[in-house]
């Protein structure tokens, strides 16, 4: 059984209201979200397969520059200091309205943070894989500043959001990450004034997280915290969990606790291999029965991380059933789709579809399965997103209104609008290694905010 119910917290509009009209009043103007950056991060891991293929590599090196850019820009300061992303961007959002609120109730009053940051849940799912993907892409000064912005994001969920609780087994996870802990989502699309997160149940966010991609060793003992309270109570899963079946999870906390570095020709335990037959195999297993959701559960899950340990570790069976299960989905990596995937969905598809084949370059696996034929298509359909516009209407933050897209003009909509705010600091070097300016203001330690926009 797949992890349904991630579905009902992660959607197609979770950082807008689908109806766009007043955005152009709001603080989330041109808010740098997970949609664009999960087309502009595929690019750049496409990069490498792509000269391998002796392909052109000129669009995908233009749109990974633009990636990092947008990176860059969403950063409050520049590693290796702590930094959070975008502070203040997303205070008039619905989903964060209510966040001055630390716990769910029927009559709850709006109560706005200034300099809130994203929720914990869905930027350690997604933002480290992003900046994993432009430091692969990145040499020189470019890789070093990367390095040092994958330090500081670690050192962020260090001081400010993560701590342990003194009475049960568990790693706590503050609901925002600039360290603000109160209702994420209070009464989200109508669901009914019982329905959001109070402070900590975002805690079940390590078990679909992929910090681990990061290669730190405080991650690795995080993990093994998490790990050490295993088997959990069924008060803490209804208290902090949200139900979620955990043991599903175990396998990505159990290689997390592990670097990457440090995995090469790891094998894994009895255990270890148990959990992969009983729920990465099911994950594998597209069918007849794929869907929209397991398009997004993808990337907001397990299979993401486990991926990547299959690469880490050597473990040409692992691989191998990654690539079976690459080659199953290249059909729905289509030009003209006519499926039921949804649109934001399948960009979480496409970006696990392109980590993959960069970790084949990049480790150098020759695992069977069209490899070749899925590099193609994923090329394709990312240049197709860049430059012609799109048959569906998606989120634009306050571009003019509900519109029809292309990503180059978007995006460049979204570095002009910033260049005219004096906010596009993405040009910056990086400070010198060993300090930041990140400092310890804020809440609970959290940086020094560059500007409350």
């Amino acid at each position: 059984m797949k992890l349904k119910t991630l579905a009902i917290l992660f959607s197609t509009c979770w950082l807008l209201p689908c109806v766009s009209a007043e955005a152009a009043e709001k603080s989330y103007k041109a808010a740098i979200t997970a949609k664009e950056l999960l087309v502009m991060m595929s690019a750049c891991d496409l990069i490498s397969p792509a000269a391998a293929l002796k392909r052109p590599t000129t669009t995908l090196t233009e749109m990974c520059g633009k990636g990092k850019r947008l990176l860059r820009m969403g950063m409050s300061v520049g590693g290796p200091g702590p930094w959070t992303w975008q502070p203040g961007k997303m205070t008039d959002h619905d989903d964060f309205r209510f966040a001055g609120n630390l716990y769910v109730a029927p009559d709850l009053v709006e109560k706005k943070v200034p300099g809130i940051s994203l929720d914990s849940a869905h930027f350690y799912t997604k933002w480290p894989l992003f900046f994993r993907s432009a430091k692969d892409a990145s040499t020189g000064d470019d890789r070093l500043y990367f390095e040092d912005a994958i330090t500081g994001l670690v050192q962020n969920l260090k001081t400010v959001v993560v701590s342990k609780d003194t009475v049960n087994c568990l790693v706590r996870y503050r609901n925002y990450i600039d360290g603000t802990n109160g209702v994420y989502r209070w009464n989200w699309q109508g669901r009914g004034v019982d329905y959001g997160f109070s402070a900590y149940q975002l805690t079940w966010t390590p078990f679909v997280s992929s910090t681990a991609v990061l290669d730190d060793a405080y991650i690795a003992q995080h993990y093994k915290d998490i790990d050490a309270c295993y088997p959990y109570s069924k008060q803490e899963i209804v208290d902090y969990l949200g139900y979620r079946n955990v043991d599903r999870a175990w396998l990505l906390v159990r290689l997390s606790s592990m670097r990457p570095t440090g995995a090469a020709g790891y094998k894994p335990t009895t255990l270890e291999a148990n959990l992969f037959s009983q729920f990465v195999s099911d994950e594998l297993n597209t069918g007849a029965s794929f869907t929209t959701t397991d398009a997004y559960e993808a990337v907001v899950g397990i299979r993401m991380l486990i991926m990547h340990y299959a690469f880490f570790m050597g473990n040409a069976a692992w691989q191998q059933a990654f690539a079976t299960y690459a080659k199953a989905l290249q059909p729905l990596i289509c030009i003209k789709c006519v499926d039921t995937i949804d649109f934001y969905d399948r960009l979480h598809l496409i970006y696990f579809l392109s980590r993959y084949v960069q970790m084949t370059v990049q480790y150098n696996a020759k695992p069977t399965g069209g490899l070749d034929t899925l590099t193609k298509a994923l090329i394709a359909k990312i240049e197709d997103l860049y430059l012609n516009n799109q048959s569906t209407v998606v989120s634009n933050y306050g571009w003019d209104g509900v519109k029809i897209y292309n990503f180059k003009e978007y995006v460049d909509w979204m570095i002009t609008y910033y260049q005219s705010k004096g906010l596009d600091l993405s040009t910056n070097p990086a400070p010198a290694r060993g300090g930041g300016p990140g400092g310890a203001g804020g809440r609970g330690g959290a940086p020094e905010f560059r500007a409350q926009y």
